[in-house]
């Protein structure tokens, strides 16, 4: 072999090298690539390491992952796998639902890398002791798709299989779920099919997006899409299980989704029996959103199989227990200083 040809050889190694590398820190690292969406193949996808290529209605995307505290080699008895909230928020011509959604704004989002993101793992799983995957929905964080196509049937499938693809790599036992927002909103569509949760947390959750739309004087979702899936209308499906606590976390005050929505999916598991409670809490951000770290938190308490008194008393930040039926905060989207406790 000469050394003309192995000079060659080399070059073509390392365009390949430079081309996944390229993929890793662009795509939707970057915020262009949560803008205009990002599709890949599965060559593509195999280079970057903690990646999941599946399959769905036919066609293949590659999700990320990031994680911390895991037995790489299992078994891994329990994992706490968390889903972020949404990352773009729609601008309408004029009402939601009439004309078209249009310049789409990144949701505290900026250009990430995996170092970073991975870093962030660790930090999590450090702080609260508890192996840690943060799961990138479709069209963020490295994940190809599109995140416009957000609550529709194919983003709640394609999350499932990522959740069964990474149980059978690290053989994972049990699991914690929980979410942000529209992470929460996965969490609640994904309940019915997940009997080996240890604990879900929903935090801000979007888990009623009907009754939402209906208290917005809405046509259809901020989407503009008309198909999405409703947690409350999936709650018959979910297994009653005493050994998973289902814990939901709203501020009465929040701006972006109704106190009384998630209420209305708390009295929905409530009356199905389930083992649920929720807490008022006081969230982070001027629309008084933000739970996603206390949400983190309430993982951990909730593995260790904290009362729901005990949890209540473990930070400033949760306020009361919301009994069912409950209207003492139905007007106090409006009215800040009715949920101040301190």
């Amino acid at each position: 072999m000469n050394l003309r040809f192995l000079v060659l050889i080399a070059l073509g190694l390392a365009t390949i090298a430079a081309k996944a590398e390229d993929w890793v820190v662009d795509g939707t690292f970057k915020v262009e690539g949560l803008l205009n969406g990002h599709e890949m193949t599965e060559a593509e996808c195999q280079p970057a390491g903690n990646s999941l290529w599946l399959t769905v209605d036919g066609r293949g995307d590659c999700i990320r992952y990031f994680h911390a505290g895991l037995d790489e080699s299992g078994p891994n008895r329990l994992v706490h796998i968390w889903l972020h909230g949404d990352r773009l928020s729609p601008r309408w011509s004029s009402r939601v639902g009439h004309g078209k959604p249009s310049n789409n704004e990144p949701v505290a989002y900026g250009d990430s890398d995996p170092a970073g993101l991975e870093a962030s793992a660790k930090g999590i799983w450090r702080t609260f002791g508890v192996p840690y995957i943060r799961l990138s929905r479709p069209g963020t964080y490295g994940s190809s798709g599109d995140h416009k196509q957000r609550r529709r049937p194919r983003e709640i499938e394609l999350m499932h299989a990522a959740i069964e693809a990474l149980k059978a790599r690290y053989q994972i036992e049990y699991l914690a779920l929980s979410g942000h927002s529209g992470g929460g909103h996965l969490v609640g569509a994904l309940l019915p099919r997940r009997p080996d949760l240890r604990c879900a947390v929903i935090a801000s959750g979007n888990v009623a997006p009907g009754q939402r739309i209906r208290l917005e004087g809405w046509s259809t979702d901020t989407t503009g899409y008309t198909d999405w899936v409703d947690p409350v209308l999936l709650v018959d499906d979910i297994p009653v299980l005493v050994t998973r606590p289902i814990i939901l976390l709203a501020d009465p005050r929040d701006q972006l989704i109704w106190f009384s929505s998630q209420q209305l999916y708390y009295q929905h598991l409530h009356q199905r029996g389930h083992k649920v409670v929720m807490f008022a809490a006081k969230a982070a951000g001027p629309d008084y959103h933000d739970l996603s770290y206390l949400g983190q938190n309430v993982v951990r308490w909730c593995l260790e199989r904290r009362s729901d008194n005990e949890i209540l008393s473990s930070t400033k930040f949760l306020i009361d227990i919301i009994k069912p039926g409950s209207k003492k905060y139905s007007r106090s989207r409006d009215a800040p200083s009715e949920v101040d406790r301190d």
